[in-house]
């Protein structure tokens, strides 16, 4: 049977646990260097590229919290505690661990390069960058359009993708950091993101920017993973291993997306909850990061076992 929207009363009786009790179910899974088994159900998968059956509805957009109790998410102190937690799970993942291998301390700080790069009209790298971003979004559906009414559709704040990904400034973008992100999404994650422009495209208060998302994302996580910071060496964090790729980063944009879409979808919510649904998202990427992934897999892995993300890849 259909199932109704989650309210905001519904919404607000959720809660989660602490990272550290999650890390601790999830770490048999997500401890290992292996790809996320295929358990669960259609209702509660998110087809990520690849095969699977398009998905029309919310009840096949992502995460389920019906069927998510059981791996983090009960009903307790209420929407509002949940995101009060949320900077402090960050903030112990941070503390923890070991520091950054040579590798992840490169990776990082290239991705800090490109966080703090804005999007230059007329830069090859820049514009080629946009040109796979349609390929992927769009494939041979539409010519490719350098500035049009498409690029709003998918979530830019203008006909000007280069307004969406500049660095800093009023809209707090994340520079080449979040058009590479969302350069990912598309290319990775082909079917899934298709599925969120058909479900989004419209432009009222109710549709999820999916672009200017993405880049959001990129810009928080940026900050709570280490890559924004000046001291990058002195920091401890369990999930440094994941960091020696771009991918990784990425791939941690990505299934925090796939998290928001759902929860969004779910509580029925507006632009003008935008940030509370932002905040939650971050804290379930927060809980994944805890469990230590030291890989793309191992992360996809946590993920499943948190938030019963299914990858079909």
């Amino acid at each position: 049977a259909q199932r109704a929207p989650l309210s905001a009363a519904e919404l607000a009786s959720w809660d989660s646990e602490d990272a550290d009790g999650l890390a601790e179910r999830a770490s048999s899974g997500a401890a290992a260097d292996r790809g996320a088994p295929g358990r669960g159900t259609a209702a509660a998968s998110v087809a990520a590229g690849g095969a699977g059956s398009k998905r029309g509805s919310s009840q096949t957009a992502g995460m389920m919290f019906s069927l998510a109790k059981k791996a983090g998410l009960n009903v307790g102190a209420g929407f509002a505690g949940l995101l009060r937690r949320a900077g402090a799970a960050a903030a112990e993942i941070i503390e923890g661990g070991a520091p950054p291998t040579e590798a992840a301390a490169a990776t990082m700080l290239g991705l800090q390069a490109d966080l703090r790069t804005p999007f230059r009209t007329g830069e090859e790298e820049h514009e080629a960058s946009l040109v796979a971003l349609w390929s992927g979004l769009f494939h041979e559906a539409a010519p490719f359009e350098r500035c049009g009414r498409a690029w709003v559709e998918a979530g830019c704040i203008s006909e000007d993708p280069a307004d969406t990904f500049a660095a800093g400034g009023p809209t707090r973008a994340a520079g080449l950091l979040g058009l590479h992100a969302a350069v990912h999404c598309a290319s990775e994650h082909s079917e899934a993101m298709q599925d969120l422009l058909e479900r989004h495209s419209s432009e009222d208060e109710t549709s999820l920017r999916i672009l200017s998302t993405v880049n959001a994302l990129a810009r928080e996580l940026a900050t709570r993973t280490g890559v924004s910071a000046d001291n990058l060496g002195a920091m401890r964090a369990p999930f440094f291993r994941l960091m020696e790729e771009p991918e990784g980063f990425f791939e941690l944009v990505f299934l925090a997306l796939m998290v928001l879409d759902h929860v969004w979808t779910e509580a029925a919510a507006t632009q003008a909850r935008f940030s509370e649904v932002l905040d939650l998202a971050l804290q379930r990427a927060a809980a994944w990061l805890a469990t230590g992934p030291t890989s793309v897999d191992a992360l996809r892995a946590a993920a499943q076992e948190a938030d019963e993300i299914v990858l079909r890849i």
